[in-house]
């Protein structure tokens, strides 16, 4: 085990630098590398069927055979905690890469041209921004079908305008600078002053808001499999467990802890690790 760490040593040290020699940075980007190894290779690492219950051994406290317990189904927990961070992980971050492709390159091509263009925009937001984010979610799903696909399409939906409106203000407040009006001097087009001096100067608090989005999204996607506008059963997911084990609360809490810890682990780790970077970036400009 100590020469295992000894050789690991390098590559250790590397990542506490990119995340600015923040330890606690480090430990966070390991658990959330372990949760993503887990969630890939989940039939490797499940010790069960996930959907495979056993009513005689229901509600089941930790043991050798079920190292988390059982739900009130009869079906490890362990298992589908690991399977359920594939739709519970995967669903946040394509909702991230959605609502940044589209808001942020409306809100960049809003904030940087100006005009009526941009005015358009702005008013769009306001409307889009007038319902509460997690309702019109409810709304989209509720009019299109349940299911993970259109529940990750409607948080996007409703992630566009706020990515819109962080993207343009920062890009609102670089455009006036001086390095823009030098760039501008040196006959530089608009594609290499926007990609390669304004987005740079840009990315650490985009960073930032990219993962406090990722846990916003978390949060509303597992709200939404909650209330059952998520995954379809016997489809595994953290919303699916919590509201599994809603019932048998009073019972036993041992199925709906461990998906609120890997809920809070996951929100927390992926703050901390974009916090982190953010700040290395900044640094370095």
């Amino acid at each position: 085990m100590t020469a295992w760490v000894v050789e690991r040593l390098p590559s250790l040290r590397g990542g506490s630098r990119l995340l600015g020699g923040q330890t606690v940075a480090l430990l966070a980007a390991v658990i959330l590398g372990a949760m993503a190894l887990a969630a890939i290779f989940a039939p490797l690492f499940a010790p069960y069927d996930p959907n495979q219950g056993n009513l005689i051994e229901a509600l089941a406290g930790p043991s050798g055979s079920h190292l988390l317990g059982t739900d009130g189904s009869g079906r490890d927990i362990l298992s589908r905690l690991i399977y359920g961070a594939r739709p519970s992980l995967g669903g946040p971050a394509v909702v991230v890469v959605i609502s940044t492709l589209v808001g942020g390159s409306l809100g960049l091509l809003g904030g940087f041209l100006g005009g009526f263009l941009d005015g358009a925009l702005g008013r769009l937001w306001d409307l889009m921004l007038a319902f509460p984010s997690l309702l019109l979610a409810i709304v989209i799903v509720a009019t299109f079908g349940r299911g993970l696909v259109p529940a990750v399409l409607a948080i996007s939906v409703t992630y566009i305008p706020l990515m819109a409106r962080v993207v343009r203000g920062l890009v609102v407040s670089e455009r006036h600078k001086q390095y823009i009006a030098a760039c501008r001097l040196q006959g530089f087009g608009t594609f290499r002053l926007v990609f390669l001096h304004l987005l740079p100067n840009i990315s650490g608090p985009l960073i930032a808001q990219l993962t406090l989005n990722f846990g916003y999204a978390l949060l509303d996607l597992v709200a939404l499999s909650f209330i059952g506008l998520g995954v379809r059963p016997p489809t595994a997911d953290w919303g699916s467990m919590l509201a599994d084990g809603k019932s048998t609360i009073l019972t036993t809490a041992n199925p709906v802890i461990w998906p609120s810890i890997a809920i809070i682990l996951a929100v927390i780790c992926v703050n901390l690790v974009g916090q982190a970077l953010s700040d290395r970036i900044q640094r370095s400009l």
